[in-house]
């Protein structure tokens, strides 16, 4: 069981971590993140990828505040 545990924690870090990295770069170069055109974005309610980022980021860190305090508390 504890291999399980100590597995999925280490999946949720790393799904997080690029969640992180994600974000930071929708927002640092919201008309071109990773080169994706905002063509993407035709039938969405935005014109820039800068509020997905945010949303992003957000949750992510979110997440890795959740993890860190998840495997303090010994639940981990």
């Amino acid at each position: 069981m504890k291999i399980i545990k100590g597995s999925l924690l280490v999946l949720h870090l790393i799904v997080a971590a690029f969640a992180f990295l994600g974000g930071w770069v929708a927002i640092s170069q919201p008309m071109s993140p990773f080169g994706i055109s905002t063509d993407m974005l035709a039938n969405s309610p935005f014109d820039t990828f800068l509020i997905p980022g945010l949303l992003l980021l957000s949750f992510s860190v979110l997440a890795l505040r959740l993890i860190l305090a998840l495997s303090r508390a010994g639940r981990c």
